[in-house]
């Protein structure tokens, strides 16, 4: 192998284990901040409202997936948002589809972030 191989082969191997070390070292981290914050917020919400913060799995809010029984996850927080169908500004199909599932892209895509407060109202748990 000559030198110029080499030291490419090194220059990639060094940029492969940068990326590992600062991943493993500032975006986990933070992102388990942000689930931590999450976390907290529904405790405090459930402490003011006298209600205990259930946790969920995503196979708990399938079982919700119709217009009578409707629940949707957003940015890992479960709704129950079945009083909302017929009050949605965007219709009531919008959400219907969504029903069971995780709509944290359709929801963010397509709301400001001020539409957040709305679902506060509807709030059931969190998603582990």
């Amino acid at each position: 192998m000559n030198t110029k191989k080499i030291v490419t082969i090194t220059i990639i191997i060094c940029l492969v284990v940068f990326v590992g070390i600062f991943v493993g070292a500032y975006v986990l981290p933070m992102i388990q901040k942000d689930k931590a914050i999450e976390l907290q917020k529904a405790q405090e919400k459930s402490a003011v409202t006298g209600t205990r913060v259930a946790g969920f799995a995503i196979t708990d809010v399938a079982v919700h997936s119709k217009e009578t029984d409707c629940w949707v996850v957003v940015d890992k927080n479960v709704y129950d948002v079945t009083n909302f169908i017929t009050k949605h500004p965007g219709g009531k199909k919008a959400i219907i589809g969504n029903c069971g599932k995780d709509a944290s892209i359709v929801f963010n895509s397509k709301h400001p972030i001020s539409a957040k407060d709305t679902l506060e109202d509807y709030f059931v748990g969190v998603l582990e």
